[in-house]
């Protein structure tokens, strides 16, 4: 159609007399009045229905929390001052170079895993946010990630304890706001062999082997 001829498209009446089942804002002013609305409890995918919602807002304030500490261990990595080797000045390289030293702690501590771990309070369990962070970032592809979990089984022993982080998201402001536990901290560096602390691991590992791949 020719942006420029009038449309024939009929607007939606307005009116300010309230609908059955509008709800005032503040309950004494007409024209704030909103339409009622019910939220769903359960959505249809395909021909089926779901048990329940995908997510509830303590789960997404739990992802937000995440996010936000993803964030701000960014700001700190671009802003460190510290005489590390291999370390880039340029800020946007030090933090791809200190993503690539995650993607290698990861790589140890998702081999280490064992199928008992999800069986473990997840305060004693959860990794170091960089790690925690390339985990995020695995489950951001799920089809990929769901395969890997099935048919590599090295991966299975991971995604059973992401099942458990799926459901302790709720927790996940309060775990990150508290210094990690003593023996989540002792847990990680059995498992690993370097410190619980991603900046401090910095200054030992000088070279990040990258071979994590959907082939693990």
């Amino acid at each position: 159609m020719d942006a420029s001829s009038p449309s024939t498209e009929q607007l939606p009446a307005y009116s300010r007399i309230a609908q059955p089942g509008s709800t005032p804002l503040d309950g004494t002013d007409d024209d704030l009045l909103l339409p009622h609305y019910n939220f769903p409890t359960r959505f249809k995918v395909g021909q089926v229905f779901t048990d329940g919602l995908f997510v509830d807002i303590e789960q997404i304030k739990g992802h937000l929390a995440l996010l936000n500490a993803f964030s701000n261990l960014k700001t700190q990595v671009e802003g460190l001052n510290l005489n590390i080797k291999n370390m880039p000045e340029d800020r946007e390289k030090r933090w791809a170079w200190f993503v690539e030293l995650a993607v290698e702690r990861f790589d140890v501590w998702a081999r280490s895993l064992k199928s008992k771990d999800a069986l473990q309070p997840l305060e004693d369990t959860l990794p170091p946010l960089d790690v925690l962070m390339v985990w995020h970032s695995y489950m951001l592809n799920p089809r990929w990630y769901t395969e890997d979990g099935q048919r590599i089984l090295q991966c299975k022993p991971l995604a059973e304890l992401g099942q458990v982080f799926g459901k302790e998201l709720p927790r996940l402001p309060s775990l990150l706001d508290l210094p990690p536990a003593e023996v989540r901290v002792n847990a990680f560096y059995t498992r690993v062999g370097l410190p619980f602390d991603s900046i401090q691991s910095t200054s030992i590992i000088v070279r990040a082997s990258l071979h994590f791949s959907s082939e693990w």
